[in-house]
């Protein structure tokens, strides 16, 4: 333990831009409980706007300074953070994304024994963003892994592609990312659907999500041609996000004959309020490791539909707190869309409380936590 008495921890990324990975450091940082543990960063580089909030909280942090590992400033680095783990008294090590992974086993494994302390704990927190791994990444978590005393996984699927790779299963546990609350916003319901001109009776369509060919933007304008010509009932589908195919996608909009009910509306920074205007939230990407997006639409209560895509799944609780359909196949999202358009404003609101009471039960950011003490405190059980 460190001096204090607490279980000293450091998490290990790269820096604090606005990823999914970097605001679950900054939540974890913020909600172990000061009581057991002694919390502290070390970063490859103190960059992104999540650092001013972590520096508020006042921990010991560490930048790196290095650009690639395999280089006279990446070794003077892993002696630095091997000389910050042992002045901080660290007993665990929890590093995010490749990059980390490889220096936090550097500095453990590569620079001999340990005489100062026993070695620390090395927890690896994978993520699924860029599944499947080339062949080489495979082959260092699966030498990783099994040096590893935990590799925490956030989904299911994403644990048993690990344990593919050769990383032990007893080694792996689920800890899936927590998602903060998502308070009622009617006054930004009103706002954005007023922005929208949107009358009362219009069913607001969105999704969150940058235009990449892998996240369905095509199927969902495809499946919204078809809605058009056969459901009476108002719609409008707002986009949020910017991306290289946005572009494109304005294009095949005007080209399909629907671009006058569909917003582009870019990237901003209240997706929560646009999230709140909305009436259903559809994701109909073909690949995740983690997906925020739906996470955050499924926490402000919005009825979600979802490819069937396994991190989905896990999600909706096999569809349980929300509408699943094949990826790619745009004549079952389209019957999706007009089931959701036929019930009543109240069926659908319904609908958005299951998908939140999911969230609460399994993905908040409190049950996150108590996951990631319990996993720390069983790794230090003699």
């Amino acid at each position: 333990m460190s001096q204090d008495g607490r279980i000293g921890i450091a998490l290990l990324g790269g820096g604090l831009r606005l990823g999914g990975a970097e605001r679950q450091i900054v939540h974890l940082l913020s909600g172990l409980s000061k009581e057991t543990f002694r919390p502290c960063l070390v970063l490859k580089q103190f960059d992104g706007p999540l650092l001013e909030e972590v520096r508020r909280l006042d921990i010991p942090m560490l930048e790196l300074k290095f650009r690639r590992i395999y280089s006279p400033a990446g070794y003077s680095a892993v002696v630095k953070l091997r000389r910050f783990l042992i002045k901080q008294h660290v007993q665990i090590l929890q590093s995010y994304l490749y990059g980390s992974h490889m220096m936090g086993a550097a500095a453990l494994d590569l620079l001999g024994g340990w005489r100062e302390m026993p070695r620390p704990h090395h927890v690896l927190a994978i993520r699924g963003h860029s599944l499947p791994h080339p062949a080489i990444l495979k082959l260092f978590y699966r030498w990783a892994g099994r040096r590893a005393s935990s590799v925490v996984a956030v989904s299911d699927h994403l644990a048993r592609t690990a344990e593919g790779w050769g990383v032990p299963a007893e080694r792996l546990v689920t800890i899936p990312n927590g998602v903060p609350r998502q308070d009622a916003d009617p006054g930004g319901r009103d706002r954005i659907r007023g922005e929208l001109k949107l009358s009362e009776d219009t069913v607001l369509l969105g999704m969150v999500g940058n235009f990449h060919p892998g996240k369905g933007h095509v199927d969902l304008l495809q499946a919204l041609r078809k809605v058009a010509a056969e459901a009476p009932i108002p719609w409008h589908l707002m986009l949020v996000g910017d991306g290289r195919t946005l572009s494109e996608m304005e294009r095949l909009a005007a080209e399909l004959g629907i671009g006058e009910r569909i917003t582009f509306r870019g990237r901003v920074e209240d997706v929560g309020m646009h999230l709140a205007a909305m009436d259903l939230f559809v994701f109909p990407s073909h690949s995740e490791g983690m997906p925020n997006a739906l996470l955050e639409a499924m926490a402000a209560g919005v009825p979600c539909l979802a490819s069937d895509i396994p991190v989905h799944r896990e999600i909706l609780a096999g569809g349980a707190a929300g509408g699943l359909f094949a990826p790619g196949q745009v004549d079952a999202l389209a019957a999706l869309i007009r089931g959701m358009l036929q019930l009543s404003p109240e069926q659908r609101r319904e609908s958005g409380r299951r998908a939140k009471r999911r969230i609460e039960e399994a993905y908040s950011i409190p049950v996150m936590i108590k996951s990631y003490e319990k996993l720390y405190n069983n790794l230090l059980e003699p």
